[in-house]
């Protein structure tokens, strides 16, 4: 990994009976993630490096209760409007995507379109699967409290702590 390029090595760690270790962590700059918030009033993207370092950000008014195909589309146009500007040879490692309202995901498919009760537009529809094809990477559709808790605890003011607790 570390000759490819997808690999840092970093300090050694503390001997424990044996040699010591040492730690190792993704390159920052090998890859990107793509970011997509949709709320009743405005679309959200953002590409981060593999540390969680914003590169770009870019929010607009829109209805995500529309049709399902004229959001997509738009949230579409706007990644690939960011990685055009900041993508330099970087391959897409993941697409995560937050919604204001209750997910259900089937358990058995992790990687699949959710249910959106609260976007009646959006039942039955393959947009996570049309997300796959077009980037080559997972992509996760989670509340956006969950993920704003994630977001907290991993690179916010939560960032090391074993146990949090969020109010939205």
């Amino acid at each position: 990994l570390a000759k490819l390029g997808l690999v840092d090595e970093q300090e050694l760690g503390q001997p424990k009976g044996g040699r010591a270790p040492r730690s190792v962590r993704f390159t920052e700059t090998a890859a990107l993630l793509l970011i997509a918030h949709m709320d009743q009033g405005k679309i959200s993207v953002a590409l981060t490096d593999l540390a969680g370092n914003l590169i770009f950000e870019h929010h607009e008014a829109s209805d995500a209760i529309a049709d399902q195909k004229s959001v997509m589309s738009r949230v579409s146009s706007l990644l690939e409007w960011a990685l055009d500007q900041h993508r330099k040879e970087r391959k897409v490692w993941g697409v995560g995507i937050s919604v204001e309202g209750p997910v259900e995901q089937t358990p058995d498919a992790p990687f699949s379109s959710p249910r959106l009760h609260f976007l009646p537009t959006w039942h039955d529809t393959s947009f996570v699967e049309g997300l796959i094809v077009r980037y080559g990477a997972p992509v996760w559709v989670r509340n956006a409290t969950q993920m704003t808790t994630l977001g907290e605890l991993r690179t916010g003011s939560g960032r090391g702590a074993r146990d949090m607790l969020f109010v939205d």
